[in-house]
């Protein structure tokens, strides 16, 4: 395995935070929702962070 460059391992640590701030704030905005439409949305949103934070987290 080759060695990550510091412009590699800073792309992760962001997209890590990232997806990891997604994950949460749409979960907190899928408790507000109404609308069985916005709610599908968020939660495909929150499915979709949760599964880039963990393909991060092995990395």
């Amino acid at each position: 395995m080759e060695d990550l460059t510091a412009s590699e391992i800073t792309n992760l640590i962001a997209s890590f935070s990232t997806n990891t701030m997604a994950s949460v704030v749409t979960s907190d905005l899928l408790k507000k929702a109404e609308s069985d439409d916005v709610r599908s949305m968020l939660e495909l949103g929150v499915q979709i962070a949760k599964a880039e934070v963990k393909v991060l987290s092995i990395s």
